[in-house]
């Protein structure tokens, strides 16, 4: 009994594969493996924050939002309250504020201008959810905002404690 020819390839039986191009594609398996799982473990609908081409530098920009009233502001919300203004270091381009706060839970975002008119929240989404912040004890918390009129706009709201 005769059995068929098996194809040749590049002077090698078909059935024989080349260690290194396994190898290659094994490890390409894998890094399309930790990708697909890492885009997995992302939350659904997480917002990646866009620049605000629109934007020129702002004039101010406030952190408005459930802690302002501990800030000295008459209420909280307040986009036009200075009490919880940030200032403006030219040095760095960055727009940034100190403030002590008591332990509690806070929501905020930034306001700019004064107004409502262009505001950003979590993620530095325009109009974006509220910001959350929770503090187990009284603290020293810096907040800042990075904003370039190269940008063209304003790009993160950030704190840190």
């Amino acid at each position: 009994m005769r059995y068929p020819a098996r194809p040749v390839r590049n002077g090698r039986l078909a059935a024989e594969r080349n260690p290194r191009s396994t190898s290659r594609r094994s490890r390409l398996l894998a890094l399309a493996g930790v990708i697909a799982l890492m885009a997995a473990l992302l939350p659904a609908g997480t917002v990646i924050p866009v620049l605000a081409s629109h934007t020129p530098q702002p004039t101010s920009v406030t952190i408005a939002g459930s802690l302002q009233s501990e800030l000295g502001c008459s209420d909280d919300w307040q986009p036009d309250c200075a009490a919880s203004g940030l200032a403006f270091d030219a040095g760095d381009q960055v727009w940034q504020g100190t403030f002590g706060l008591p332990a509690g839970a806070f929501e905020y975002k930034a306001a700019l201008n004064g107004t409502w008119d262009e505001n950003y929240g979590a993620n530095a989404a325009f109009n974006g959810a509220n910001v959350a912040m929770s503090l187990p004890d009284p603290a020293s918390v810096k907040l800042y905002r990075r904003c370039s009129s190269r940008s063209g706009g304003c790009r993160r709201c950030r704190g840190s404690g």
